[in-house]
């Protein structure tokens, strides 16, 4: 399956990734398929982005899908399907 992944504050995974904006194929139906595929192919420079040290997903990376906010979702299933875009952004605290 192909995405299109964009990444909007959060010049960390520019870095890792090359650029803001781009497309990913990948064997797999769900954002934890995706995930897992990134996490294999960038290794450690993504791991030390997406993941706090104790393993789970860091709370300051928010990931959008079909525009609804899928990162406190993680423990289940988000389909994906052919030409998504999945949208990785800074959680931004407001007051």
């Amino acid at each position: 399956m192909k995405v299109w992944i964009k990444i909007l504050d959060l010049p960390e995974l520019v870095t890792v990734f090359g650029d803001r904006t781009f497309s990913f194929s990948f064997s797999g139906q769900t954002l934890n398929d995706l995930l897992r595929t990134l996490l294999a192919q960038y290794g450690s420079a993504l791991s030390r982005v997406l993941l706090e040290a104790d393993g789970r997903f860091n709370q300051a990376v928010q990931i959008l899908v079909k525009g609804k906010l899928c990162a406190q979702d993680l423990d289940k299933p988000i389909p994906l399907e052919e030409g998504d875009q999945v949208v990785f952004v800074a959680f931004l605290e407001g007051g």
